[in-house]
């Protein structure tokens, strides 16, 4: 985090400017050439040091740590939060599946709003999520995470309009490594995700439900923020579900101490070919998958690749609060169930 000055710093800085004047001056004035009962230039700027004195305020004169009070904690009562080297990286922004590595306790709601293609499958349309990402940190290395849950409105031109909830997907991180001097850290996960909690009227709530295990790693590249995911969807089921590889990759650069554009590209790679097919079942391969808004079960997909790209931002409201926003579309060929997407989230920490 780029550090700021605060009004004791400059208060400071004046201050040891008037004492540098004060000295040079008292050097070129030799001994009895004062005039008797006049005010040196030591006695002035002693004068003017105690003139300012009830200017600065208790709290300006407080170490930089007290701002980490502002915010969510300091509005509850709650003691500051302990700073974290890390906190200069942006949380990523895009796809349900990024885990950044750090052990952060934080609430993110969530809101997708992901177009589908006029000339794939489901014939145009769009779907929205809302959601609520839980993440406890219930020590300094293990984190508890709920990063998929919430509420879906989907249409399209084959499926009827409906509305409902998603599935719910919990599990734990462990940070194994990090290097506080070098601002570095690699974490590991292992997730499940529970389909009874879905709707299938949204295309959830289908297949025998499916393991994520994945590793995330951050580092600081000069002025760079870089973070990087990979996992592999496991399922209980490869006739209900498809294996998975999953890789996310994100850079952000601060230029400010509130402001971070980011980009952000996630990847998928699809290997089996399920019988599901979002319930229409063997007879009817779909040939795409959803990535990671549902699991699809669909045929003809092995081998598939997709891949997309997403431009947008962090901007910090406070220690404790930051908002987010990207636009992404699909760098490949394949676009399945993506034609464009709008993400934004609310982040809180505590």
């Amino acid at each position: 985090m780029r550090p700021k000055l605060t009004r004791w710093t400059h208060v400071s800085i004046t201050m040891a400017v008037m004492s540098l004047a004060t000295a040079a001056l008292a050097a070129d004035c030799r001994p009895g050439h004062a005039k008797p009962g006049a005010k040196t230039t030591t006695d002035t700027a002693t004068d003017l040091g105690a003139a300012a004195a009830p200017l600065i305020k208790e709290s300006d004169m407080a170490p930089p740590e007290r701002a980490m009070e502002f915010g969510l904690r300091k509005a509850f009562g709650f003691a500051p939060r302990k700073a974290d080297p890390f906190d200069s990286f942006a949380r990523p922004v895009t796809n349900v599946s990024f885990h950044h590595p750090f052990i952060w306790s934080e609430l993110r709601p969530l809101f997708i709003y992901n177009w589908f293609p006029e000339t794939g499958i489901l014939q145009g349309g769009r779907v929205k999520v809302y959601a609520m990402q839980i993440h406890v940190a219930l020590t300094e290395t293990l984190q508890l995470t709920a990063y998929k849950d919430g509420y879906a409105d989907f249409e399209s031109g084959v499926f009827d309009n409906e509305s409902g909830f998603v599935d719910l997907a919990v599990g734990l991180k462990y940070n194994v490594w990090k290097d506080i001097e070098k601002l570095r850290t690699l974490s590991f996960g292992l997730t499940y995700e529970f389909t009874e909690p879905g709707d299938k009227d949204v295309l959830e709530g289908q297949g025998d439900g499916f393991f994520d295990l994945f590793g995330s790693y951050a580092q600081t590249f000069g002025d760079v923020n870089f973070i990087g995911t990979a996992g592999v969807f496991i399922p209980r089921d490869s006739d209900q579900d498809n294996r998975a590889f999953h890789w996310h990759l994100h850079a952000d650069l601060p230029v400010s101490d509130d402001f971070a554009p980011l980009v952000e590209v996630n990847g998928f790679s699809y290997r089996g070919n399920g019988k599901r097919n979002a319930g229409l079942g063997e007879n009817v391969p779909l040939g795409i998958e959803a990535a990671d808004y549902t699991t699809l079960g669909a045929g003809n997909v092995d081998g598939h690749d997709l891949v997309t790209g997403a431009i947008g931002f962090r901007y910090k409201i406070s220690e404790d609060v930051s908002i987010g926003a990207a636009w992404e579309i699909p760098l490949t060929s394949r676009k399945d169930t993506m034609q464009k997407r709008l993400t934004m989230d609310l982040v809180l920490r505590f």
